[in-house]
């Protein structure tokens, strides 16, 4: 019900203005068509009446009888005409409107999938996608709005280094931000991430942690 509002007051209401005056124009000028045909079709019968001839006729003053004959505008055909043209351009007109504004409809009501406009990530992450692909700047497209990808550390060789914590656009760390997901294969502790519909931003930062040293970087 919306849309359809939006369609009404998008079309242009001089247009729709017009459009009735020249609807009212063509009927009249059709129904004065329809008139003078008909005055044409139909057959003048004389008047005879019947009397009787005289011979002898009398004088009698002249009388003269003046008919006032009624004036019946004839429809112009150039007008009628113009009258279509116009109303043919202004229905050309409002369906190019519906097509519009059907293809802008169809256009707003699709997701959403532009990449992601930038990401500041920390020294050692490395972002893949959900075939463990690794995004790098040559497949940067891969990242999207609502996808889910992978963001990983360099857990390096040392033995002491037993987990990570891994933030994206918070400044406060907290422990569900902590991660003991290992992968060995590709030597990183890892979370999962489902980037939000409304994100163009991600700020990664992430931190290993030390048996002995704690907290790397702080």
């Amino acid at each position: 019900m919306e849309e359809l509002g939006e369609f009404i007051s998008s079309f242009n209401k001089i247009s729709l203005v017009v459009f009735f005056i020249t609807l009212g124009f063509l009927a009249y000028e059709i129904y004065l068509f329809r008139k003078e045909g008909a005055k044409k079709d139909k057959p003048k019968i004389p008047d005879f009446k019947e009397g009787i001839f005289q011979k002898t006729v009398k004088a009698s003053p002249i009388l003269v009888k003046t008919e006032t004959k009624k004036i019946i505008k004839r429809p112009s055909k150039i007008s009628f005409i113009i009258g279509l043209i116009i109303l043919l351009v202004i229905i050309a007109n409002a369906i190019i409107n519906f097509y519009s504004f059907e293809k802008n409809t169809e256009k707003n009501n699709q997701p959403e999938s532009n990449p992601v406009v930038n990401i500041v990530a920390s020294k050692g992450i490395i972002l893949y996608d959900n075939n463990w692909i690794p995004i790098t700047e040559s497949n940067f497209t891969k990242i999207k709005r609502g996808s889910t990808i992978y963001i990983g550390i360099d857990s390096t060789k040392d033995a002491n280094i037993d987990m990570a914590r891994i933030r994206v656009n918070e400044k406060e760390w907290s422990p569900d931000k902590i991660s003991l997901i290992r992968n060995d294969d590709k030597g990183i502790f890892y979370k999962e991430y489902q980037i939000a519909s409304e994100e163009s931003v991600l700020n990664i930062e992430a931190q290993l942690h030390s048996k002995i040293d704690g907290w790397l970087g702080d």
